[in-house]
């Protein structure tokens, strides 16, 4: 047999840059859970960026070993009627004797985008008694942030783990 050759193993090495980088992990965690939570806010304010009255979307993040949770929402009745819809209903006027508006609409919204337009009210001024709303369509804004985020947070938490294995 020839000469034995000894190999020396880093493992020491290794052992420290782990509990480095582990220490390391949950600021990577929480980096990501705020890029995630901006962008989430990003597209709800986005429903909302033509309106004159601007709803408060709050966020609710529960942080764990584990990860996180995140809910995110209004208690704005207008933003929920717009994204939930509403029946047909009728409307009576409250103090006025008859109801007084244009008689052509418009909506800011459609279903199926997070985009908000112009929108806007014209035509001819109307006198009514009392209308026959056929209510409001759904925009399905939550289920569509929610499909989005869904494949968004997974490339934003892989972006912040790709960064701390550096």
């Amino acid at each position: 047999m020839g000469e034995l050759i000894v190999i020396e193993s880093n493992t020491k090495d290794v052992e420290q840059w782990l509990v480095t980088k582990s220490r390391n992990l949950p600021k990577a965690i929480s980096g990501a859970r705020k890029e995630i939570e901006r962008e989430a806010m990003r597209r709800y304010r986005r429903t909302t960026s033509t309106w004159g009255h601007k709803p408060e979307f709050k966020a609710l993040v529960d942080e764990s070993d584990k990860g996180f949770e995140m809910l995110i929402g209004t208690d704005d009745p207008a933003w929920n009627w717009t994204d939930q819809g509403t029946r047909p209903h009728i409307i009576r006027p409250r103090v006025a004797k008859r109801l007084r508006f244009l008689s052509s609409f418009t909506a800011k919204t459609a279903p199926g985008s997070l985009t908000a337009g112009k929108g806007g009210s014209g035509g001819a001024v109307a006198f009514r008694l009392l209308v026959h709303h056929p209510g409001t369509r759904a925009r399905h804004f939550t289920a569509l942030i929610q499909a989005d985020m869904n494949k968004e947070a997974p490339k934003i938490m892989r972006r912040h783990l790709e960064r701390w294995a550096r």
